[in-house]
């Protein structure tokens, strides 16, 4: 079943009551998750991204994540974001986000480090997903 949410008897955006359910249980179990160790840091971030397909606009995403930061070891540190967004494509009406992002980084050695992140979201009146996996190394001197 769908529960639909309006602005102005216009409809917002539409949400299965099991992806609402799973929504709750990770903003209220991931806080719970990282608090016991006194290395957690929360925090909020804020990232806008314009795209476009050579010179030409193709859209325009916003994002306000929560986010918790877990040291573990000597180097590395494990993160998990989550929150709302909004995109605005080109020459079509935008819809409301929920976003995420999940990753581990850290010292490989003296002077490389790693990431490895899990990013996406689901766009609720598209009900599609998307997602994405990136890794990044570094050298440094």
């Amino acid at each position: 079943t769908q529960i639909s949410y309006y602005i102005k008897d216009k409809e917002f955006m539409s949400i299965s009551k099991s992806v609402l359910a799973l929504i709750g249980f990770a903003a209220v179990s991931l806080p719970m998750v990282f608090s016991a160790s006194a290395e957690a840091r929360p925090y909020v971030l804020s990232k806008t991204e314009v795209n476009s397909v050579g010179t030409k606009y193709d859209s325009t995403q916003t994002e306000v994540r929560a986010g918790y930061e877990q040291s573990v070891g000597k180097s590395a540190k494990v993160y998990v974001e989550l929150g709302p967004g909004y995109q605005w494509p080109s020459g079509d009406s935008g819809q409301a986000l929920l976003v995420y992002e999940i990753g581990v980084k850290g010292d490989i050695t003296k002077n490389l480090e790693g990431k490895i992140k899990v990013e996406g979201g689901y766009g609720f009146t598209t009900q599609t997903t998307q997602n994405k996996i990136e890794t990044t190394v570094q050298y440094n001197f």
